[in-house]
């Protein structure tokens, strides 16, 4: 808490108290996890921003993309060259996720698995097969671009 006695905001990711945010920054990193932060406005209110994580609006975005490709292919609109480049597209967006999330979690102890934030060494064994899947996911996407 401040001196207000306001409780301080917190990383959607770590759940610890985020420093200020610099005027007119839209984009941040957290101080503790070193997680990538956006200001996000809401709905009702445009003059009220939320944090969120960004690599959970990269997945929320991501996840639309590849189900209106593997409609598409199934309605017979995509063709199968196509359908491997949209997810070779999404298996480089993943791969990098998963890459950045296991290298971040390795150095600042600190990751996530569902809804439970982890600590030491727990949070290391969860954040090395992080890195191998997300090494495995952009090994993937490089063959799939090569076909």
């Amino acid at each position: 808490m401040n001196m207000a006695s306001v409780p301080r905001t917190k990383c959607p990711y770590c759940l610890r108290a985020v420093q200020p945010w610099r005027r007119q920054q839209r984009l941040g990193l957290c101080s503790q996890c070193r997680r990538p932060l956006a200001l996000v406005p809401t709905i009702m209110n445009p003059r009220v921003y939320r944090i969120w994580n960004v690599f959970s609006i990269l997945y929320i975005v991501a996840l639309p993309i590849i189900g209106g490709a593997i409609v598409s292919m199934v309605i017979g609109d995509l063709p199968p060259r196509e359908l491997v480049i949209v997810i070779a597209a999404m298996l480089l967006l993943w791969g990098s996720i998963d890459l950045w999330e296991g290298i971040a979690g390795v150095r600042t102890r600190i990751a996530r698995s569902r809804n439970v934030v982890h600590d030491g060494a727990v949070a290391r064994r969860i954040s090395i097969p992080r890195i191998f899947a997300g090494v495995a996911a952009l090994v993937l996407a490089t063959a799939g671009f090569a076909i």
